[in-house]
Parts: C-alpha cells; sequence; structure tokens
C-alpha cells in the first residue's frame, strides 16, 4: 500500500487485502475451532496426568505429544492474532506517509475507512487477536 503514491488506490488495495483475509479465514476457520477445542481439553487432561501418575518417565512421555501438539496450536492462533493487530497497525501507517499537497482530506477518508472495515484474521465473527488468545 505505501509503494503506491496515489492516495486513491490504497482503499483499492485495502478492498483486496481484506477480501484475501475474509476468504483464507472462512475458509479454516472449522479448523480453527476445532483447534481450540483441543486446546482447551489437552491442557486439563495434561495437569490431571502430572498430579495423579507424578512424574515416572512412562508419564512424561506420554505427556509429551499433548504438550507438542498445545504448543502448536498456541503458535498458530499467535499467528493468526499477529495478523490481526498488524491491521489495525495499516491506519497510522498510511497517516505518516506524505502523498503529496492536497490529500489530507483524501488520506482521513481513507483512514476512516480503514478503521471501519476492522479487517483481520476472523473465526465464526470473531476477530482474533494478541489479547484474546493470551487470556
Amino acid at each position: 500500500i505505501v509503494d503506491n503514491t496515489a492516495i486513491s488506490h490504497v482503499a483499492d488495495y485495502w478492498n483486496t487485502t481484506q477480501a484475501i483475509l475474509r476468504k483464507a479465514s472462512g475458509s479454516i476457520e472449522e479448523c480453527m475451532l476445532v483447534q481450540c477445542i483441543l486446546l482447551a481439553v489437552i491442557l486439563p487432561v495434561m495437569i490431571i496426568d502430572a498430579f495423579l501418575f507424578g512424574s515416572r518417565p512412562a508419564v512424561v512421555l506420554a505427556v509429551v505429544p499433548a504438550a507438542a501438539t498445545a504448543f502448536g496450536v498456541l503458535c498458530v492462533l499467535l499467528m493468526a492474532a499477529t495478523v490481526s493487530d498488524k491491521c489495525a497497525g495499516v491506519p497510522s501507517l498510511i497517516n505518516s506517509v506524505n502523498f503529496g499537497e492536497g490529500t489530507s482530506s483524501e488520506r482521513q477518508e481513507t483512514v476512516a475507512y480503514i478503521v471501519s472495515s476492522a479487517a483481520g484474521f476472523y473465526i465464526f465473527g470473531v476477530r482474533i487477536h494478541i489479547g484474546m488468545v493470551l487470556k
């Protein structure tokens, strides 16, 4: 978006970016939901296993695949949240770019459009962000 010097084309590029994000997140939202459910089940089971069976080598080896799976799911969710958070930083980036004289009102309109579009990674209509993943 920043490479293009004409502010009039920024909204078109943003529409394309937003459409790609919506299509990608819509295509894999069922998979992401299953991963979140898996994470919600794996973590308590790992904790229960650790308390019930202690730290015997056989128990530790049985927990390692579950821990690796939980770590992978968390990494995927953090990557999706990072995309949403980067989209939230685009309006300030657009505000900092000089598109030439007489473009401040058009730039303000473009920034307002980008803010109101709320682009990001969505799972069943809920925008995923870093704060949500860290909770």
